[in-house]
């Protein structure tokens, strides 16, 4: 097992963890991470909104550290128009985005939300008061228990959901191609970019089915 970095880990703390062991991922990589997962979340909320681009969407973000951050700009250099909210001070500013209050996020007339702080972030209350077409974010756990509930209710209000470890995956899928593997940085890229066919096959899947998203993501992982 491999030690490497998530929601609040620094780069103190990947120093201290490779003081006792050689188990860590080398810091070069670990660096990409939050890069490699806002792409993976980029392509997710791109197969959310059926579309390859996503120039003139409006998109809210909720948390911009890291990887929220990186999401941010991302979006914004290719044309999206985005607004976030952080609990952190100047976060908004740093990620170059429209500043708004928390509960105004969440009631936004977006084309998409993209919660990438805390999970359990949405639940069955704010599904009501949801505005948007879309939600695919870097959350994990993005739904509050019951989660096949709140899915339902997402499904319900012809919100498209796309799971949080479907959504998300680009740095586990960057980390295995660059270390498991040994690939190149554009190896890892060129993976991660698969996130985006994989969420547009279990979204055709939902709509022929009947099924939510999450119950459809889940049958294909509990099957592998």
């Amino acid at each position: 097992l491999f030690v490497g970095p998530d929601f609040g880990f620094t780069d103190r703390d990947r120093d201290a963890v490779a003081r006792a062991t050689r188990y860590v991922d080398p810091a070069e990589i670990a660096h990409e991470m939050a890069d490699a997962t806002a792409l993976g979340v980029r392509e997710a909320l791109a197969a959310a909104l059926d579309t390859d681009r996503l120039a003139g969407r409006s998109i809210g973000i909720q948390g911009l550290g890291q990887v929220g951050g990186a999401l941010a700009r991302l979006l914004v250099a290719e044309g999206a128009f985005v607004c976030g909210h952080d609990v952190v001070a100047g976060r908004t500013e740093i990620a170059g985005v429209r500043a708004v209050g928390a509960g105004e996020l969440l009631e936004a007339r977006l084309d998409a939300l993209a919660p990438c702080a805390l999970g359990g972030a949405i639940d069955r209350d704010i599904v009501s008061r949801l505005s948007v077409r879309a939600l695919a974010g870097a959350a994990n756990q993005l739904l509050a228990a019951p989660e096949v509930e709140v899915a339902r209710s997402l499904a319900g209000r012809g919100i498209v959901h796309v799971p949080d470890f479907l959504a998300n995956a680009g740095a586990l899928i960057h980390w295995a191609s660059r270390v498991l593997e040994g690939g190149t940085a554009a190896d890892a890229r060129s993976a991660v970019l698969r996130i985006g066919r994989t969420a547009r096959e279990v979204l055709d899947r939902a709509r022929r089915t009947g099924a939510t998203p999450l119950e459809v993501a889940l049958e294909i992982a509990l099957g592998r």
